[in-house]
């Protein structure tokens, strides 16, 4: 395990990861291990160039044990939010706000 306990990791995933049946197993392997603080949707195209697959960055906090029930952020990011500063700077301290654990259920 390369992340210490209270450590936080984030992680860019295929959407597919997070919704399709088949990636089940993998979903339930990661929450097993680590408390999902956020996932932010992001456009199609922002990662892989020249295809439609659209790709989220996942929030997770290394925790002992993982709560039963906690609040999840999910944001769903569009190009403006990508490409004003103002809207970045908003994005980032929602997230950070999360990973300490102040965002209001």
């Amino acid at each position: 395990e390369l992340a210490g306990l209270g450590a936080l990791v984030t992680a860019v995933l295929p959407e597919g990861f997070l919704s399709s049946v088949g990636h089940a197993e993998f979903r339930s392997w990661l929450l097993e291990r680590a408390q999902l603080v956020a996932v932010v949707s992001l456009p199609s195209r922002s990662c892989f160039a020249g295809t439609a697959v659209r790709c989220s960055i996942v929030y997770l906090k290394k925790v002992v044990p993982v709560p039963a029930d906690y609040p999840i952020m999910m944001l769903d990011a569009d190009e403006n939010d990508l490409g004003d500063p103002e809207a970045r700077s908003r994005l980032g301290e929602a997230i950070a706000k999360a990973m300490e654990g102040e965002m209001q259920p």
